[in-house]
């Protein structure tokens, strides 16, 4: 019905509503305000802000801000803590105008477009900063844990475009910089925080963990969640695959593979769970009691699940202790249905699993 009454961008925009799955009536939000409410400040930024986009005369529409960038990338860029001319080298490549070769050569017609580290292809935004070997080197010394930049393929889902790759250098490096910065909570319910790169830990006596994680395809629209459950003995007790045919963002998508993972641990009967995921925003919007607007449904059904266990905790770990899930994540943007392996796991799955106990896998870049 979606697709037979609405043209290609409305009908992306209604699927990336997320839906809640709990009895709940429908509540308002104002989407320009972190809490959700509308207030006279808010209003009158949003107003500001549209008049700043109205076209002048002889002049492009839009400023380049607001063609190349959300407000809230941009308010976080330039309010980070360091120097002026890093936030500047960060604009030029949001803005495709940092002076490498490939840019100059377009540009002015002049010098060499290849590489000179490598030189073995053109030097864009993204060769320099991601896919020349040199760089990649350098990223592999860089305390992140970051995903999707192995090769060139994935530029080519971001239509190479290098703001996308620098927004999410952003995203990354804030969510380290959170986790970096938030202390350990109390258990029961509230979150805690796992320090350790030596792979995944082990629940307590009696209680089963539940790793979960997104992946999202931009140039495909669609994400993929992977859940995978062990417990207190680190046996392996069944691994979930689910595609989900429509993409938001990463935060919506990781809160939307936590539920999964909560609605699959009451179907199997677990009665002690710790949910265990890698995007800090989400287990802090979980356990705090201010509203995240963009996941607010989502949340909810959360903490309507969470009164269904008979203790039930939510943890953050690094990327690199979430590795199965991960891997899991990936494989469902490949699948057309929801796949899960309870007994005869595949000899793929097993080794990622072992290798993730011991904290031995392949470098996530």
């Amino acid at each position: 019905m979606i697709e037979q009454v609405f043209e290609e961008e409305e009908r992306r925009n209604i699927l990336r509503i997320p839906l809640g799955v709990q009895p709940r009536k429908d509540s308002l939000y104002w989407n320009f305000s972190s809490t959700g409410m509308y207030t006279v400040k808010s209003g009158y930024r949003l107003a500001k802000k549209r008049k700043r986009r109205r076209p002048r005369w002889g002049t492009e529409t839009g400023s380049s801000c607001t063609r190349e960038g959300n407000s809230q990338s941009w308010n976080f860029l330039w309010g980070l803590n360091m120097k002026q001319k890093l936030k500047h080298f960060i604009w030029k490549c949001l803005h495709g105008v940092l002076p490498v070769n490939g840019v100059i050569q377009e540009r002015c017609s002049k010098g060499d477009h290849m590489c000179k580290c490598c030189g073995e292809n053109t030097e864009t935004i993204e060769h320099c900063l991601f896919l020349c070997d040199h760089a990649k080197v350098i990223w592999k010394a860089a305390p992140l844990n970051w995903d999707g930049l192995e090769n060139a393929r994935q530029f080519e889902e971001w239509n190479g475009d290098p703001r996308v790759a620098v927004e999410k250098a952003l995203r990354e490096w804030r969510e380290y910089q959170e986790a970096q910065e938030w202390e350990r909570g109390t258990e029961g319910g509230h979150a805690t925080k796992d320090k350790g790169l030596s792979g995944w830990r082990k629940p307590r006596a009696g209680w089963v963990k539940v790793n979960s994680d997104a992946a999202l395809h931009l140039k495909a629209d669609r994400a993929g969640w992977g859940m995978v459950a062990r417990d207190w003995l680190g046996r392996l007790r069944g691994a979930w695959a689910v595609p989900n045919l429509s993409c938001a963002s990463s935060k919506v998508e990781e809160a939307k593979a936590l539920r999964e993972a909560m609605l699959v641990a009451q179907q199997q009967g677990w009665r002690r769970a710790e949910f265990e995921v890698d995007c800090s925003q989400v287990v802090k919007a979980v356990c705090s009691e201010e509203e995240d607007v963009e996941i607010a449904t989502i949340v909810h059904d959360i903490r309507m699940l969470q009164l269904k266990f008979d203790e039930c905790c939510f943890t953050f770990t690094n990327r690199v202790n979430n590795f199965v899930s991960h891997k899991l994540a990936k494989v469902a943007i490949t699948l057309e249905h929801n796949t899960e392996w309870k007994e005869n796991f595949p000899v793929w799955l097993l080794d990622q699993v072992q290798a993730d106990c011991k904290g031995d896998h392949p470098p996530i870049l």
